[in-house]
C-alpha cells in the first residue's frame, strides 16, 4: 500500500525528507515486489521493519560478536544485530576507506557506536593506526590514493617503490613477465587482481595455457596458492606477497565512488606492487607524490 499509493507517506512525513526520485523507487519496488525478488540495499530495512512490528527473534545464550568489515554494513544492519544479540558484547572493526558500496557504506563509525550507546551500553571507539601488513613504500603510496591520508604510523619493514607501468605490448606477456620476476624473489602467492568479475574473466582467458595460475569467482571461492586471478570485492580480507593490478587506467578509475576499490586492491600487497595501466593513467595515482612510484 505505502508503495501503490505513493502520496500516503507525504501526509505523515516531511516530504522534503523523501529521496529525490520517490516514485521511480515506489515503481522499482512495486517490480521486484511482482517479480518475488528483494534487492540486497532492501533486505535491511526490510527485516528491521519487521523487528519493529513483529518483534525481535533474540538469542540469548550468545555472549560475543565479532563484525569484520564493519564499513560495509549499515545502521540498519546494527540495529538487528544489537536486538537479535541483547546479551551480547561487540567487537567491530572496519576501515571506512575500503568501503566498496557508494549508498550504503558507514562513513562514520560513531553512528555505528550510537546505537549501542542509545541501549545504554559501554562503548569505546579504538583507532588503529599501526599498519602491519605492507612495506613501508607500499603503505605511503596507498595512503596518498586517499582524499586525506590516515595517520598511520609506518613499521620498518623497507621494500621498493610500487611500479606503475604502461602496456607497450601484449598484456598477457606483460604480466606474466611480472608474475614470474615475483616468483624468481620468493613470492608464493601473486594476486592479479581486475575491478569486475567481468574483467577477471578476460584475464583469465588472456592468461589461459601460458602460465599456471587459479580464478578466485563467485562461483570458485576456495582460496589457492600460487597465481590467482580476481576481482577486487572477493580480494578483501586477503593479502598476497605480491599484487598485480590489471588496468588502472582513467576510464576504469574515473569516479570519486571507485578510488575506494582501487586503494583496497593495492593494499593486498605485503612485498610488491605493480600497477599496469592502459593509455590514460587514473587521476587518483596522478595525483599522488611522484616521489611514492616508480613511472614506468
Amino acid at each position: 500500500g505505502l508503495f501503490q499509493k505513493r502520496n500516503i507517506i507525504k501526509e505523515f512525513f516531511d516530504p522534503k525528507l523523501l529521496p529525490d526520485k520517490w516514485d521511480g523507487i515506489c515503481e522499482i519496488t512495486l517490480r521486484s515486489f511482482k517479480e518475488q525478488k528483494l534487492f540486497y540495499e532492501d533486505a535491511a530495512p526490510l527485516l528491521y521493519l519487521d523487528g519493529i512490528i513483529s518483534g525481535w527473534d533474540s538469542i540469548l545464550d550468545i555472549k560475543h560478536v565479532i563484525v569484520d568489515e564493519a564499513q560495509d554494513y549499515s545502521l540498519f544492519h546494527y540495529e538487528i544485530l544489537r536486538n537479535t544479540f541483547p546479551r551480547a558484547a561487540f567487537t567491530i572493526l572496519g576501515d571506512s576507506n575500503q568501503a566498496f558500496h557508494p549508498y550504503m557504506k558507514l562513513t562514520d563509525f560513531s553512528l555505528a557506536k550510537g546505537v549501542f550507546e542509545k541501549a545504554d551500553l559501554n562503548t569505546k571507539h579504538i583507532y588503529l593506526t599501526k599498519s602491519y601488513r605492507s612495506t613501508k613504500q607500499i603503505t605511503a603510496f596507498t595512503n596518498s590514493l586517499l582524499p586525506v591520508a590516515p595517520k598511520t604510523q609506518l613499521m620498518e619493514r623497507t621494500g621498493i617503490k610500487p611500479q606503475v607501468i604502461a602496456y607497450q605490448a601484449d598484456p598477457a606477456d606483460e604480466i606474466i613477465e611480472k608474475i614470474e620476476l615475483c616468483q624468481t624473489k620468493g613470492c608464493r602467492s601473486v594476486a592479479v587482481i581486475c575491478k569486475t568479475e567481468l574483467e577477471s574473466a578476460k584475464v583469465a582467458q588472456l592468461l589461459e595455457g601460458k602460465i599456471e595460475f587459479s580464478r578466485i569467482s563467485r562461483e570458485e571461492t576456495r582460496f589457492l596458492p600460487g597465481v590467482v586471478v580476481l576481482a577486487v570485492y572477493l580480494a578483501k580480507g586477503l593479502e598476497f606477497d605480491a599484487v598485480i593490478i590489471y588496468n588502472a587506467g582513467a576510464q576504469t578509475y574515473r569516479q570519486e565512488a571507485e578510488r575506494n576499490i582501487l586503494y583496497t586492491a593495492c593494499t593486498r600487497a605485503l612485498h610488491y606492487l605493480y600497477i599496469f595501466y592502459d593509455n590514460d593513467l587514473t587521476h587518483f595515482i596522478k595525483a599522488v607524490d611522484e616521489e611514492l612510484y616508480e613511472l614506468k
